[in-house]
Parts: structure tokens; C-alpha cells; sequence
């Protein structure tokens, strides 16, 4: 008896250390089809961005959201580590009521060196079906989403953080990317601000 409640015990912490997102894929032309907007009025084209690189991680972000202004050391992060290697950072601001100026302002607080767009119809939010900021998706140049979901488990609920984090989804699914290798953990919850 002991021996079968260690076992059910085990299972069930191993099942919940990942809380994967169950999402369908998102279809590739609509996600292509849309047009973003850049910090300074000019369109660009989210098929462009894709096809400029072998993959392209989009981070939506609100300016004033504490959990954004958190993982700006991760956003750089990864942007140092990986442009080099083909894959290509992008802020998304999903947001109507927030200025350009106070996004500017955001990246020069938090030195961010990623360029920054617009997401102003939340036409790129519903395609990809973003909720929260910051959350993230890596796109492979043909539009796939090869990973969603959040950076790592720091957060592992809504107001909830670890002491550290323990789970690195977004640089394990980079690292795959890298080396040809299928991403382990395709998606998962990302808790933070809500996009409205």
C-alpha cells in the first residue's frame, strides 16, 4: 500500500512540474498576413520579419507591467546570445492606451535593445492567441510556432514566484532550435499582465 501511494505520489508531482498548454496551432497565413507598426510609424510586415531569419522570438510586453520590467535582463539576454546565430528578437506591445514615448521609455529604463512594435488591432495577439505579458512564441521562418508560453517558471501562477528558478523553457527550446533538434517542451502557461 505504501509502496503504490509513492509511486501515484511521484507520477503526479512529476506530471505537474510542467504545466503545458494544450493550444492548436495557429493557422501560418494569418499569423503571416499581419502588419505591425513600429515605434517610429513604419509598417512591417510579420512574414518579412519571419523570412529575414531562421527564427524570431516575439515577446509581448506592457510597459508598465511589474513581470515585463522583471525579465528585461532575460530579453537582453537572449538577444546578445542568439542574433548571432539567426534567431531575431521582437518587443510586441499589444496595448491601445499607452503612448509610443512610454514605450520608449520602457526600453531606455530597462535597456532593452530589441527593436519594439505595435500590436495595435491585436491582430497578432489573436493569431497567435496571446493573453498575457510578458509571454512569448518563437516563429521559424515559414510562421510555425515552435515554442509559446512563458520564459522560464519563475512565476508559477498568477502573483506567485519561486526563490529561483528551476525550469528554463524559452533558452531549452533556443538550445534545441539550435542543434536541429525537435523542442522538448512545446508550450506552456505564461502567467503575467493581461492583455485587454
Amino acid at each position: 500500500m505504501y509502496k503504490c501511494f509513492v509511486i501515484c505520489l511521484t507520477v503526479f508531482l512529476f506530471s505537474c512540474s510542467i504545466e503545458e498548454k494544450k493550444v492548436s496551432a495557429p493557422d501560418r497565413s494569418l499569423v503571416s498576413s499581419v502588419t505591425l507598426k513600429s515605434l517610429d510609424g513604419q509598417t512591417a510586415s510579420v512574414s518579412d520579419l519571419l523570412k529575414q531569419h531562421r527564427a524570431n522570438i516575439f515577446y509581448f510586453l506592457i510597459s508598465d507591467c511589474p513581470m515585463c520590467e522583471s525579465y528585461s535582463l532575460n530579453i537582453n539576454k537572449f538577444s546578445e546570445k542568439y542574433s548571432a546565430q539567426g534567431i531575431a528578437s521582437v518587443g510586441v506591445f499589444p496595448v491601445q492606451g499607452y503612448s509610443d514615448e512610454e514605450i520608449v521609455s520602457y526600453g531606455k529604463n530597462f535597456h532593452i535593445t530589441i527593436p519594439f512594435y505595435r500590436d495595435i488591432d491585436f491582430s497578432l495577439s489573436r493569431a497567435l492567441g496571446a493573453t498575457v505579458a510578458p509571454e512569448v512564441f518563437v516563429l521559424d521562418s515559414a510562421g510555425t510556432v515552435l515554442y509559446s508560453g512563458s520564459i522560464d517558471d519563475w512565476a508559477y501562477t498568477t502573483g506567485k514566484k519561486r526563490l529561483e528558478v528551476t525550469q528554463y523553457f524559452l533558452e531549452d527550446a533556443l538550445e534545441n532550435i539550435m542543434s536541429g533538434k525537435p523542442v522538448d517542451v512545446k508550450s506552456t502557461v505564461a502567467y503575467g499582465c493581461l492583455i485587454e
